[in-house]
């Protein structure tokens, strides 16, 4: 298992970067906020479609596997019903949309703001549960420390949120 997600992240990390230098080799000192609308201007034809096809698999893919994950977490550690946790992990992309965001870029920073944050705050969370639970099993991390981290993810949360 551990070989498998250091290879799934290597992998993502890589392509991550070679979209990266991709786009901005070709675009240079022009390269726009949202890459495939760039490379559009500037090249047009099926490259630019190519991109946008594989930049929306890519996200679909990832927000699937996040909000499956997120999903579990609710039902699991928080014991919400499978119909509730469904829609916490899921719902909140389409309400900003219904909201009047339409720019991609601000959605995929609102909504990885909020999940990260929520999700920094969950793993704080559950460390302190199973610290109170099994303290001889588990790294010894000083109290003030996990407040403090639990603290920055839900600052930064509400900086999102609130600008």
């Amino acid at each position: 298992m551990r070989k498998s997600i250091v290879a799934g992240t290597l992998m993502a990390a890589i392509l991550t970067m070679l979209f990266v230098t991709a786009v901005v080799g070709a675009l240079g000192p022009d390269t726009t906020q949202e890459a495939v609308g760039g490379l559009n201007l500037r090249f047009g034809g099926s490259l630019p479609l190519i991109g946008a096809i594989a930049g929306f698999f890519s996200i679909l893919t990832s927000y699937i596997v996040f909000s499956e994950y997120l999903k579990s977490q609710f039902q699991n550690d928080f014991h919400w019903p499978k119909i509730v946790a469904v829609l916490a992990a899921t719902v909140v992309p389409l309400l900003l949309f219904l909201l009047g965001v339409r720019s991609f870029g601000d959605v995929i920073e609102f909504i990885g703001a909020l999940l990260i944050g929520l999700e920094g705050i969950f793993v704080a969370w559950m460390y302190l549960k199973v610290r109170a639970k099994y303290p001889d099993k588990v790294m010894n991390v000083p109290l003030w420390l996990v407040h403090a981290l639990m603290g920055v993810y839900a600052a930064g949360m509400a900086y999102t949120i609130l600008t």
